[in-house]
């Protein structure tokens, strides 16, 4: 896909701070499952994941405050003046083989379990480049908010080991009881709405 995003980020009806956005995201999966006849005591599914995303992210932060204001009956300059550019791509990688077994125990007790493992690589270029100044007084403020940075290479790599197992008690047709655990996660990564690309990167979430 192909994403463009203008936003009067003021909301006023001068143009006193606006952002634009462009992104781009190619990617690429396939998945290949085995799987058992159905109906049997011993039912499972076994399979490979791989995805591959490619993803380009740019966006402009342009302040347009015009002199004066007035604080009071004083005239004043604010130094909120000038734009930015951040520009960030990613490549992420991911293999994950997967299986679930559902056993008959007894005419009534059913047991499923399942396991995923995930390994997953995110390479990326991170950095920001002021594509309009207003003077030093406008870039001592803007290096504090929104500091220039060169290209800065970030790289994450990790493997998560996820799985439920659940048992299965029929009390009668339209009755039954089961006692199930459930554990996933949701990879980390890298952000872009911080100043610095040394705090860009998140951690794992992992769900019970």
């Amino acid at each position: 896909y192909d994403n463009q995003r203008l936003t009067d980020s003021d909301f006023l009806s001068k143009d006193y701070l606006t952002t634009s956005c462009a992104s781009e995201n190619e990617q690429f999966s396939q998945e290949f499952r085995l799987t058992s006849p159905a109906g049997q005591r011993l039912d499972y599914v076994a399979g490979l994941f791989y995805l591959y995303a490619d993803m380009h992210y740019s966006s402009i932060l342009d302040a347009r405050f015009p002199p004066p204001y007035l604080l009071g009956d004083f005239p004043v300059r604010l130094p909120l003046d000038g734009a930015n550019q951040l520009n960030y791509e990613q490549d992420t990688q991911v293999w994950s083989p997967f299986g679930q077994v559902n056993l008959a125990l007894a005419e009534r007790w059913r047991a499923t379990l399942g396991l995923r493992y995930t390994d997953e690589e995110k390479s990326a270029t991170w950095g920001r480049e002021r594509t309009r100044s207003a003077g030093p007084l406008s870039d001592i403020l803007a290096d504090l908010l929104y500091p220039e940075v060169p290209p800065t290479d970030l790289n994450r790599s990790e493997d998560n080991v996820d799985g439920s197992i659940n048992v299965q008690y029929s009390i009668a047709e339209s009755a039954t009881t089961y006692l199930s655990w459930a554990r996933g996660s949701k990879s980390g990564g890298f952000t872009t709405e911080v100043a610095l690309p040394e705090n860009a990167e998140y951690d794992t979430e992992e769900a019970d």
